[in-house]
C-alpha cells in the first residue's frame, strides 16, 4: 500500500473504509502503519454528516465474519507505537462504530483517555448508541469534556451536538446539550462561536448561526455582516428568514445591493420585498430592473409589486426589449408569461437561435402563448441534436400530447440517429392514451438500447398500476396491433406480463 495524494484520498468511498480498516489486523508492521496513514488522511477530513454515515456503513460492513471474538478484543491492539496521535484517534473512532457493543464501549473509553478534543465527534455519535450501557458510559465520558478548553472542539462538532436533540435515545440528553451550548455561548467561550462562522463546513456555520440567534450573542447587524458573505445559499436564506421581521431600514441600506444581486433567487425575492415594504428610494428602479431577472418567480414578484403602485403594460416592455435585441432570454420568458397569442411572431425566429438558452426560452414561451399553433415547430425541436433543447421540447409536449401526434413522434423515434432524441420520443409515446401507449411500451421493453428498454419496463409497471383508472375500450385496430407487438416483442416483458395483456384485451376481441 503506497501513500496517497489528497485527490486519491478524496475519491475513496465511505463503503471502502471498513475494508481498509480490516488491514489493521495484519501482522505486517509496514502494512499496519500505512493503513493507519490512509485512514487518518481520509477520515480526518470527514464532516459531521459523513461521520454519521460512516457509523452506519461500518456496522453494515464490519461484521463478525472475520472470525474474531470481538467481545474479548481490545481496540488498543490495533494501534502501533509509531502511529501519530491523530492516527490513533481515527482508528479508535472507527472502532467505536463497530457492530460489537463490547468493542464499541472499549473504544470510547480508550478515546476518552486521549483528551485532545478531536475525540469529541465520535463520542457525540456514540451518546446515541442503541445499547443503554454504551450510552451511559459515553455520557459519562462526554461530561468530562464540558470545559472551556474544549469549547472550540464542540463548536467544530456543533451539528452533532444539535443532532442529539432531534434523535437521541437518551431521555436526559437535553441537559447535556444545554450545558454544551451554555459553555460555547458563555462570555469566555462565545468568541469560539464567532470563529465557527468562518468554518469551511457550511453545516458548522449554520449551527453557529442558530446558537447565536438563540442566545442573542451578537446583534442583527453583526449577524448580517457574516450571513451576507456566507458562501452557502441555504445558510443565507435560513438566517435571513429568521431575522427578516427585525431588519431595520438602516440595516437594509447596508445589505440590499448584495441581496438583490444574490445568486439565489429566493434571497433576491427577500431583497425586493424589503425594498418595497420600506418604500426605499431605489425600490422602483430595482424592481423595474428585476422584470428581466433570470428567474420566473423573481420576475413575477417584480411585476406584482410594481403593479400595486401604478399601471404597467409588462408585455409591451418585454416586446420592446426583444425588438431592440436586449436581455433576450428574460425578455422572451417575460413575454411568454405576460403576452398573448399574437406575440408568438416576436418569438418564433429565436427557435432557430444557436444559443441553447434562447431556444429553450422560446419553446417555453411559444407553448404558453399558443401550444397548438406552434406544436409542429416544437415537434421539430424534439429532434434537435442538442440534448437540452430536445428535453425542453419533450417536457412541453408531454403536457399537450394527443393521439394525433403519434405518427410524427413515431417517425422521430424510428428514424432519428441521436439516442437522446429516441429516449425523449419514447417517453412521449409512453404517455399516450391507455391502449396506444401499451403498443409502444411492449416494443420499448425489447429495445436494444438498455436505457430505452428500462424506460419501457418502468412505463409498463406504471401502466399496470393505472390500468383500472381508465375504462376506455380498445378499438378493433388497436387490439390487432397489440396482438402483433406481443407476437414480435412479447419476450421483452416476460410470460406473466404477456398473459396480463392478453387477459386485458380478451373481453374486447
Amino acid at each position: 500500500m503506497k501513500s496517497m495524494t489528497k485527490k486519491e484520498g478524496d475519491n475513496i468511498k465511505l463503503t471502502t473504509i471498513p475494508d481498509i480498516f480490516y488491514l489493521l489486523l495484519n501482522s505486517d508492521e509496514k502494512i499496519k502503519l500505512q493503513t493507519a496513514e490512509v485512514l487518518n488522511q481520509v477520515v480526518s477530513e470527514f464532516n459531521s454528516n459523513q461521520l454519521v454515515k460512516m457509523d452506519k456503513v461500518f456496522r453494515e460492513r464490519t461484521s463478525y465474519e472475520w472470525s474474531i471474538d470481538w467481545r474479548d478484543k481490545n481496540p488498543n491492539e490495533l494501534l502501533h507505537p509509531m502511529m501519530s496521535e491523530e492516527e490513533r484517534i481515527v482508528i479508535l473512532g472507527l472502532c467505536s462504530f463497530h457492530p460489537n457493543g463490547y468493542f464499541r464501549e472499549k473504544a470510547i473509553c480508550a478515546l476518552a483517555n486521549i483528551k485532545t478534543g478531536q475525540e469529541i465527534p465520535y463520542i457525540l455519535i456514540r451518546v446515541n448508541d442503541w445499547v443503554e450501557q454504551i450510552r451511559n458510559t459515553t455520557k459519562e465520558k462526554l461530561l468530562e469534556y464540558i470545559k472551556l478548553e474544549y469549547a472550540m472542539d464542540f463548536v467544530n462538532s456543533l451539528p452533532l451536538v444539535l443532532r442529539l436533540k432531534e434523535c437521541s435515545r437518551n431521555k436526559n440528553i437535553d441537559i447535556i446539550v444545554d450545558k454544551i451550548i451554555s459553555l460555547i455561548s458563555s462570555p469566555k467561550g462565545g468568541d469560539k462561536l464567532i470563529i465557527g462562522l468562518q468554518s469551511g463546513d457550511p453545516k458548522v456555520r449554520l449551527a453557529c448561526y442558530k446558537i447565536i440567534l438563540e442566545t442573542k450573542k451578537i446583534d442583527n447587524r453583526s449577524i448580517l455582516n457574516y450571513v451576507i458573505n456566507d458562501k452557502d445559499s441555504y445558510n443565507r436564506l435560513f438566517i435571513l428568514r429568521k431575522i427578516l421581521s427585525e431588519i431595520t431600514k438602516e440595516e437594509l441600506d447596508d445589505i440590499y445591493p448584495l441581496l438583490v444581486n444574490d445568486n439565489y433567487a429566493q434571497i433576491r425575492r427577500i431583497g425586493l420585498e424589503l425594498l418595497y415594504n420600506f418604500s426605499h428610494k431605489d425600490a422602483f428602479r430595482i424592481l423595474e430592473k428585476s422584470l428581466f431577472d433570470s428567474n420566473a418567480s423573481v420576475r413575477e414578484l417584480s411585476r406584482f409589486l410594481l403593479s400595486k403602485s401604478k399601471k404597467y403594460d409588462f408585455a409591451t416592455i418585454y416586446r420592446d426589449s426583444i425588438q431592440k435585441n436586449e436581455k433576450l432570454y428574460s425578455s422572451i420568458c417575460g413575454l411568454g408569461e405576460t403576452g398573448n397569442i399574437n406575440d408568438t411572431k416576436f418569438i418564433l425566429k429565436f427557435v432557430d437561435s444557436e444559443v441553447v438558452k434562447i431556444v429553450k426560452a422560446s419553446i417555453n414561451a411559444l407553448s404558453s402563448l399558443d401550444m397548438e399553433g406552434n406544436k409542429e415547430k416544437i415537434l421539430q425541436c424534439l429532434s434537435d441534436d442538442r440534448p437540452g433543447i430536445s428535453k425542453v421540447a419533450r417536457k412541453v409536449l408531454y403536457k399537450n400530447i394527443n393521439d394525433c401526434d403519434v405518427i410524427t413522434i413515431d417517425k422521430i423515434f424510428r428514424e432519428d440517429k441521436y439516442d437522446h432524441v429516441k429516449i425523449n420520443a419514447s417517453i412521449l409515446l409512453c404517455s399516450l392514451s391507455k391502449w396506444n401507449a401499451i403498443i409502444y411500451i411492449i416494443e420499448l421493453c425489447s429495445n436494444k438500447n438498455e436505457e430505452i428498454a428500462k424506460l419501457g419496463q418502468r412505463a409498463f409497471e406504471s401502466w399496470k398500476q393505472k390500468y383500472n383508472q381508465s375504462f376506455t375500450t380498445p378499438t378493433y385496430n388497436q387490439i390487432q396491433v397489440i396482438k402483433k407487438v406481443l407476437m414480435n416483442f412479447g419476450d421483452g416483458i416476460g410470460k406473466t406480463d404477456r398473459e396480463f395483456i392478453e387477459f386485458s384485451i380478451k373481453d374486447f376481441c
